[in-house]
């Protein structure tokens, strides 16, 4: 078995993300480096050409006609050495490192902007071998929404690049904890395959993971009120984000409890909207500053308590 290991020839494979409609996205005529290896960089030349020679899984519509009227001609790539198998596959692959790495990247994106253009689809491009090998769909990061605030630039990218690493260490070293929860519910909330009011339980989860302790009676005083002194600024302001928060929880409770919600005056769409920019703001407060990124990162309850009344007393973690 070593030596067939050993034999197997190796190739350089890219694995690339492809975008809907990102108006966002700079439209590349050279590669752009971004962090860990990782870039943005122009549709590879082996996908201008049919499919139907090509070892490529099909997705419906059809890859190469849909990419041709609807995705973008800029990608999120990485590239990687992988045995020459097509059917190679195994839990410590450099395809499931590469994969990991840009998954993880797509997410610090979403912290720093919650409109940032998930990619359709993605794909293994052999570019030793002028073909793919591989083609899935992105399910788990889908197109969200079309009224983007940030244009993807220097500046953002700088931004995603302080995340990424933070966001890596957290599922690299962790199984549980506030920070680790927070940051699979968010990512678990983006999935277009699941109903938006189960998306939205998981964001409202994510914000009870990052700010409750104590008594269950009291998750929703408290949730509101850290939240408020955690994001806001002014004693206004505060006010404000508390309510807010407040009447977010109480559709939480409709939903949870099985009480039908009125389309029009619980607006699910709009409720979800401004929850996922709290728990985004929440998240990317949390991993920018090492202090925070560390209390919130840590098992001490006591250490968390200590610094809840702080922050609530003092205005300050």
């Amino acid at each position: 078995m070593g030596t067939e290991q050993s034999n197997r020839r190796l190739v350089t494979k890219r694995l690339a993300y492809f975008f809907l409609r990102p108006s966002k996205l700079p439209q590349l005529s050279e590669r752009t480096e971004l962090t860990d290896d990782i870039f943005f960089d122009q549709l590879p030349s082996v996908l201008d050409r049919p499919d139907d020679n090509l070892d490529l899984q099909i997705i419906d519509p059809r890859f190469s006609d849909f990419r041709k009227s609807a995705l973008s001609g800029t990608t999120l790539n990485i590239e990687f050495e992988g045995p020459n198998e097509l059917n190679f596959d195994g839990p410590k692959s450099s395809e499931a490192e590469a994969k990991r790495r840009i998954e993880n990247y797509l997410l610090a994106s979403l912290i720093v902007d919650p409109h940032f253009p998930m990619p359709y689809a993605g794909l293994i491009a052999v570019l030793d071998q002028n073909r793919i090998c591989h083609s899935f769909r992105c399910i788990d990061f889908p197109y969200i929404s079309s009224d983007a605030t940030l244009a993807w630039n220097a500046e953002v990218a700088g931004q995603v690049n302080l995340l990424y690493p933070r966001v890596q260490e957290v599922f690299a070293t962790r199984r549980s904890g506030r920070l680790f929860t927070a940051l699979k519910y968010y990512h678990q909330a983006i999935r277009c395959d699941i109903d938006q009011s189960i998306r939205f339980l998981g964001m409202m989860m994510a914000m009870e993971a990052v700010f409750s302790s104590g008594a269950k009676s009291e998750i929703t005083h408290q949730v509101s009120e850290r939240s408020a002194f955690f994001l806001a600024g002014t004693p206004d302001q505060r006010v404000e984000t508390y309510d807010a928060m407040k009447s977010l929880y109480d559709l939480r409770s409709k939903i949870a409890h099985g009480t039908s919600v009125n389309p029009e005056k619980d607006d699910l769409k709009g409720s979800f909207k401004k929850l996922r920019g709290f728990l985004a703001d929440t998240l990317r407060r949390i991993l920018q500053a090492p202090s925070t990124f560390t209390l919130f990162n840590s098992d001490s309850s006591k250490d968390f308590s200590t610094a809840m009344k702080s922050l609530v007393f003092r205005g300050e973690v």
